[in-house]
């Protein structure tokens, strides 16, 4: 559980996920615990894979951008590379894939 909330806690509150080359090592390094604790919580006790935990995070903070008017001034590919994402394509497929439309989509509603 302390593992949860440390992680939740860098999730919420750092940039740190937003980093293109953001890997489990660097959140382990982060909050002192070893890498393999964090390789087992995220293979036997979640059901999802620290790779799609990443992109959840990443996608839910594009949609508090996009609602707080980020695209007025920034481009889907600039919010893409603000998030981490090396290029538009990976963000389009993660956004769709977890939300259930595309940015275009979601930015018209």
């Amino acid at each position: 559980q302390n593992y949860i909330l440390a992680i939740e806690n860098v999730a919420l509150n750092t940039d740190l996920f937003f980093n293109e080359n953001f890997k489990i090592i660097d959140l382990a390094n982060n909050l002192n615990f070893p890498k393999s604790h964090f390789t087992y919580l995220f293979k036997y006790h979640s059901s999802v894979s620290f790779s799609d935990f990443k992109k959840i995070i990443r996608i839910q903070k594009a949609v508090v951008l996009i609602n707080e008017g980020f695209l007025k001034t920034n481009t889907l590919e600039a919010l893409a590379n603000h998030l981490g994402f090396s290029s538009y394509s990976p963000f389009f497929k993660s956004f769709k894939s977890i939300t259930g439309v595309s940015p275009q989509e979601y930015t018209i509603n």
